[in-house]
């Protein structure tokens, strides 16, 4: 039979990481590509004490159906943990359970974009959001990043065009490939900017809370007084991907929007998984457990960082993230991208090309990205030393 799928599924691309992933299986490997935490951040015991006190607190309630919004214990003290620093969350604001962020990032392109609709994008960034956009139906507009955060003259150019943008979408806290932080300046000028053009900021934090060098900043959410910021925020990274909670915040009228289509989508996330982290939030000093988390991968990065300076080729451009999960290199214009990963896969060594988080993923772009979250010490060290030597190799300087 020939099926026939829906134009908006035939589109449809799988995930370039899964790919490298796959491409490099066999003895020996090394993946550089996935982003999961590092199995020490993960506070197993914990979460195991506090899944016996849920289960003997509630009962058969964790077993039954749940609000799509999400639990009013976990939302309580998301806010808290939210505002914890800064008072991201105002009174007008509203806070939506999701099944992981990139159901938020789901949601909110479900909620506003029709077919045709232009957004604008950071470029590079997160190739599932990308996926979530185009899937409902939208055109993607890249604006160039800069190493202090997207070029503010281009993005007003931008919002200022026709057809009018949606929305803007952001990841401001070391953004995911590039691992770059906006700057302060530039998270009130992009704040401005979607006031002055009335588009909405999608403003993605996955990685905000991994902060292991120079000054915490607040997110853009901060600023807003006007409902201008929808703020996605994920638990995965600092406490459990496998619970599967995060958490999209906005002004009331566009949650309220946004419980339809989750309720549309999986009924709502697990009570037993809600529970389990709201009272991971209520009973634990945040700031300590992200401290400890922080300090895990500073050691990791530092010692990717290190490795990489003293094995890579000196055309190779790279700089030091301040947090979050990966490390970002160029390769000299001369090597072919692709040819590079494909040697790398070769020996078993997993990456992922710059090009899977372009806006316009067949235009030129020598980028990697690499993970130092996930591997090993001794993988770190084994497997930059072999990328290392392979940067040698096809930059013609052989190493020995």
């Amino acid at each position: 039979m020939v099926y026939d799928y829906a134009t908006k599924v035939k589109g449809t691309q799988g995930s370039p990481i899964r790919d490298a992933i796959v491409k490099a299986q066999g003895e020996g490997f090394i993946s550089f590509a996935a982003g999961f935490p590092d199995p020490q951040a993960i506070p197993m015991e914990k979460l195991s004490r506090i899944s016996q006190e849920v289960l003997e607190e509630y009962g058969i309630e964790v077993f039954q159906y749940g609000e799509s919004i999400g639990r009013a214990e976990l939302r309580q003290q998301a806010r808290k943990f939210i505002n914890m620093d800064y008072d991201v969350l105002k009174e007008g604001d509203d806070i939506l359970v999701t099944s992981g962020s990139t159901q938020g990032l789901y949601i909110a392109s479900k909620i506003f974009l029709n077919e045709g609709d232009v957004i604008l994008s950071e470029d590079p960034a997160f190739s599932g959001a990308f996926a979530s956009f185009r899937s409902n139906g939208a055109t993607i507009r890249g604006i160039r990043m800069e190493e202090d955060g997207v070029d503010i003259a281009a993005l007003e150019e931008a919002m200022a065009s026709e057809p009018k943008p949606k929305f803007f979408y952001t990841i401001p806290n070391f953004n995911n490939p590039t691992g770059y932080t906006t700057s302060f300046e530039k998270r009130k000028a992009i704040y401005w900017l979607a006031k002055k053009y009335n588009v909405i900021i999608l403003e993605d934090n996955p990685y905000g809370y991994l902060r292991s060098a120079g000054e915490d900043l607040p997110a853009i959410k901060t600023f807003d007084t006007t409902g201008h910021v929808l703020y996605a925020a994920s638990l995965s990274k600092i406490i459990s991907p496998g619970m599967r909670c995060a958490l999209l915040c906005g002004a009331k009228e566009i949650i309220a929007k946004a419980v339809i289509q989750k309720s549309l989508i999986d009924s709502s996330t697990p009570i037993w998984n809600q529970l389990v982290m709201a009272k991971f939030l209520e009973q634990t000093d945040m700031r300590n457990h992200i401290r400890y988390i922080s300090d895990i991968y500073e050691r990791k990065c530092e010692l990717m960082h290190e490795t990489m300076a003293a094995t890579f080729h000196e055309d190779v451009k790279y700089g030091k993230p301040e947090g979050g999960m990966f490390i970002y290199f160029e390769l000299p214009d001369y090597i072919n991208l692709q040819d590079f990963v494909n040697e790398a896969a070769k020996m078993h060594i997993a990456v992922v090309p710059g090009s899977a988080f372009s806006v316009e993923q067949p235009q030129r772009c020598n980028g990697v990205r690499i993970n130092f979250s996930i591997p090993t010490v001794d993988q770190i060290i084994d497997g930059i030393t072999k990328i290392g030597a392979l940067t040698h190799r096809l930059c013609g300087d052989q190493i020995n």
